[in-house]
């Protein structure tokens, strides 16, 4: 099963939203069929990055899933 490591920089959302996202895409990314840790991060501009794996490997489809989820929750809030 697949763990959430996820990052938000301080004051870009408001915590409640931040909060709200890192619930919604555990739930995701514990449906995912892989083993490694899905990092997601969000930086001081409100971009958000992914990172798939160990060694670099990436789970492409996965990581335009996460990067969508974000992205549209962070827009509607």
């Amino acid at each position: 099963m697949a763990k959430l490591d996820f990052c938000v920089a301080e004051g870009v959302y408001p915590k409640e939203a931040t909060d709200r996202l890192e619930s919604a895409l555990e739930a995701l990314v514990v449906k995912m069929d892989t083993e490694n840790t899905i990092s997601v991060e969000i930086d001081k501009d409100g971009d958000v990055r992914t990172n798939f794996g160990e060694g670099g490997t990436t789970d492409f489809d996965a990581s335009i899933q996460i990067y969508g989820e974000a992205q549209a929750f962070l827009l509607s809030n």
